[in-house]
Order: structure tokens, then C-alpha cells, then sequence
């Protein structure tokens, strides 16, 4: 079965969702490697332009002071082995068709500290991290949305490692002046961040909400799509209910009703291969410690760690 988009057109939804005087300057920040994240840069990139708009791209990933969850190499290895990292050559593509050097834009804060931090806890748990902020945004947070590793529990009585959380946070402030900056220096009139909940993405959103602009956000698109491109955070319950009941409402009804069922027989087979790191060590059919006369019954929704801190009602 051909699935089709949610919009018609990446330039059409532009337009819907924004103003023309919210589209005159957009900045992309982006601060990972992912290829689908950096295909959908070029692809926001090609259509803004199209559209009259003039874009400002910040290839990041190689700068902040604690790298970010999406960063995979950096530029001086990549040019010790005389290869370019998939920002530089995502750069490349773009110059190559005619999209002007202007446009990639460095760090603009060449000489940063780390002013106005806010004083380490004696006790590094999730709460006292959560409530650490940074010129007035919610820094804590977004550090809690990153961990050490993959070992890293959630529960209250665990000890951060201190060293880690202070070089988030500076990494966090870093990312905030940066954007704030590049926000004031250039007159941005929107910016674009992939997901919002990471470290240095919601360092840009929470600049450019203090600086009174848009924000749209991209994330991994669904079955067969790319990306996805919003006005609302990824993880707005309400608008994603919104977008589904539309979506159902209009689409053909053959066509839903096979793309919905599918989603579930999906997750029962475990066919998806993304979703092994969540069920890998499950065995189909085993309960263990279930009370007696009950019915346990489990859905899980994103990463634990999504769901602790994203205050979803769960």
C-alpha cells in the first residue's frame, strides 16, 4: 500500500503555519549527525528558499562544549582521514547547487564563558537537577533528557555524577548565549531545532522564546516518511491527538483502517527493528509476579525517561 504525507507539500505546510514576516529570517540549528536529521535540514533549507525566505544554518554538532546526543564524529578526525563529517558534506551539497557560504553560520559568540551559572547541588538526585536554571530558562530538565549512559536509572535516590551534570549544564548555557546571540545578530524572525527535549535544542527553544520568535520542530517521520514538521513540541499530547483525529477524519477509510491495524500488529510481532532496545529481552507470553484475580495490562509509549519527564499522565 502507497502511504501518503501528512501535507501535500513541505512548502505548502510552511506557509500554513507561519506568517510571511515569521518566514523572512528562519534559523536552522541543528546539533546531531543523524542522516535523516541532516537530509531534512537540506530539504527545509531548498524549500524556504524557494519561498523568498532567507535561512541562516548552524552546523553545531562540532562545537558544544559537551558533545550531543546525535554526534557521531568530529570534523578534525574526519580531515585527518581526508573524509567530511555529514554536516560538512550536507554544506557541500548545498553550495555545490547554488545555496550561497553566507548562509552557514558559525557560532557567533567567538570568546564564551560560562557567566550567571547557577551553583551545583550538594546532592545531584533528578529533583535538585530538575530545578537548575539558567537566565531564567529551565536548564535541569533538559540535562535529564541526556544521560551518562545507558545504565543511568531513573529513581530519585540515584546520584548524578557531578562532573557530567556541570559539563551538561555549561554545554546547555553555551548553546542558550549562542542561539540568543545569533537570534539578536541576524533579526532571526523564526528558528527551527530538532525534537526540543535535548540538551542543546531546547537550549535554542527556550533563547527563542525569551527573544519572543517562533519555533517549529522537526523529528523521525513515521512508517515510510522522513521527517515530521511542527508548530507544537514533539511530545504535545494534545496536539498529536489533534493531528490524528484530522488525519482519520479525512483519509480514505480503506487506507486508515489498514495503516492503524498495522501500527498494532507491528508492535505485537515485533517486525519494527527499531524497537528491539525496548523488547529485546522480552518473551512473548511471559508474566512474572502478576497478582492473583488481576489483569496487568502495560503501554509503553517512547523511553522511560521521555515518560518521567515529560509529565505525561501515564
Amino acid at each position: 500500500m502507497d502511504r501518503r504525507a501528512e501535507h501535500d507539500s513541505l512548502r505548502a505546510h510552511l506557509q500554513a503555519k507561519t506568517t510571511e514576516a515569521e518566514r523572512a529570517r528562519i534559523g536552522i540549528i541543528t546539533f546531531n549527525h543523524w542522516s535523516f536529521a541532516v537530509g531534512t535540514v537540506i530539504e527545509m533549507t531548498l524549500e524556504a528558499r524557494a519561498l523568498g525566505c532567507e535561512v541562516f544554518i548552524g552546523f553545531w554538532a562540532d562545537k558544544t562544549p559537551l558533545p550531543d546526543v546525535g554526534w557521531r564524529s568530529s570534523r578534525a578526525l574526519a580531515h585527518l582521514v581526508g573524509s567530511r563529517t555529514r554536516d560538512e558534506q550536507a554544506q557541500h551539497a548545498m553550495e555545490a547547487i547554488g545555496v550561497p557560504g553566507q548562509v552557514f553560520v558559525s557560532p557567533p559568540i567567538r570568546s564564551w564563558s560560562a557567566e550567571h551559572m547557577p551553583a551545583m547541588p550538594a546532592v545531584l538526585t533528578r529533583s535538585a537537577i530538575r530545578a537548575l536554571t539558567y537566565r531564567g530558562s529551565t536548564m535541569g530538565r533538559s540535562v535529564l533528557q541526556v544521560h551518562p549512559d545507558d545504565n543511568t536509572p531513573i529513581r530519585e535516590d540515584y546520584r548524578w555524577p557531578r562532573r557530567w551534570v556541570s559539563a551538561a549544564c555549561r554545554s546547555y548555557a553555551w548553546a542558550f548565549d549562542q542561539a540568543s546571540e545569533l537570534i539578536r545578530e541576524r533579526g532571526l524572525t523564526t528558528v527551527v531545532v530538532y525534537n526540543g527535549r535535548f540538551t542543546h535544542d531546547q537550549a535554542v527553544v527556550a533563547a527563542a522564546e525569551q527573544a519572543g520568535i517562533r519555533v517549529l520542530y522537526y523529528d523521525t517521520g513515521g512508517y515510510e516518511t522522513d521527517f515530521d514538521l511542527t508548530d507544537a513540541t514533539t511530545h504535545d499530547w494534545a496536539d498529536l491527538q489533534h493531528r490524528m483525529m484530522d488525519m482519520y477524519e479525512h483519509w480514505d477509510p480503506v487506507e486508515r483502517d489498514a495503516i492503524g491495524s498495522g501500527w498494532f500488529t507491528s508492535r505485537k510481532s515485533h517486525s519494527d527493528e527499531h524497537n528491539a532496545r525496548f523488547v529485546g529481552i522480552q518473551q512473548p507470553g511471559l508474566v512474572t509476579e502478576l497478582p492473583p484475580a488481576q489483569t496487568l495490562v502495560v503501554f509503553f509509549s517512547s523511553s522511560g525517561d521521555e515518560i518521567a519527564e515529560l509529565d505525561l499522565d501515564w
